[in-house]
Order: structure tokens, then C-alpha cells, then sequence
């Protein structure tokens, strides 16, 4: 009985574990941010899995400090992009300080030289 015990207190912890790998909360490095009373929108960098219900905010109504969570890492392989994200203000805040950090965006243009045209005469 001790060892079936053991054997699923085991394999328990082990899915605890594999759960929260996947769960990993952080806080979001954001490229702009616009926000009115009602809502926020804010761009971040995506790989093409981003979506919506990947990031939660974190409100301190006590200095009206927001801070935005990326609750789930984009696992995709395509080339970073900026994609913009709208959540909802539940509680209306007129003025807002963001915690995040912040970079530049991932830049749109081609990241290797264009080859040059002329082709080359071979020998």
C-alpha cells in the first residue's frame, strides 16, 4: 500500500510539474502601449501563436500601476513580428502607470542583403 502510495504521490508531482513547465507566467516585454479608460492595447513580439488569452493584467489600484502578464510562451517557429493585443479595463482607470519593460519592435525589413541580380558567368 506504501509503495502505491508512493507511486502516485510520484507520477502526481511529475504532472504538477510538466503543467507548470508549460505555464510559465511573465511579465510581457511590450513595443507601445495605448490605452483609454475602458481598454489597453499594446503591441508585443510574436512568432504567429499569440493570441489574446495569452496575457492577464495585474492591477495595483492603490497607485494605479498595471503590469501585463504573458501567461503562455508563443512556441511557433515563423519570424518575429509586432502583433497588437486589446484587453479590457474592467475598472475604469483614467491615468495608468505600466510596469513593463519595454524594447524596440522586431524590425519588418529583410535581415540579409538582397544577392545582387547580375548573374555571375560561369566558367
Amino acid at each position: 500500500m506504501n509503495k502505491l502510495h508512493a507511486l502516485l504521490s510520484t507520477a502526481a508531482c511529475l504532472v504538477l510539474l510538466q503543467n507548470s513547465a508549460q505555464a510559465e507566467v511573465k511579465i510581457a516585454t511590450l513595443h507601445n502601449v495605448q490605452h483609454n479608460t475602458n481598454n489597453i492595447s499594446f503591441t508585443v513580439s510574436s512568432n504567429g501563436c499569440t493570441q489574446v488569452k495569452d496575457f492577464e493584467l495585474l492591477i495595483d489600484s492603490s497607485n494605479n500601476s498595471l503590469t501585463i502578464l504573458r501567461l503562455r510562451r508563443d512556441m511557433c517557429r515563423r519570424r518575429p513580428f509586432s502583433q497588437k493585443i486589446t484587453l479590457p479595463l474592467h475598472t475604469p482607470m483614467p491615468s495608468l502607470k505600466i510596469t513593463n519593460p519595454f524594447s524596440q519592435a522586431p524590425s519588418q525589413a529583410f535581415p540579409f542583403p538582397m544577392p545582387n541580380k547580375e548573374r555571375i558567368p560561369q566558367r
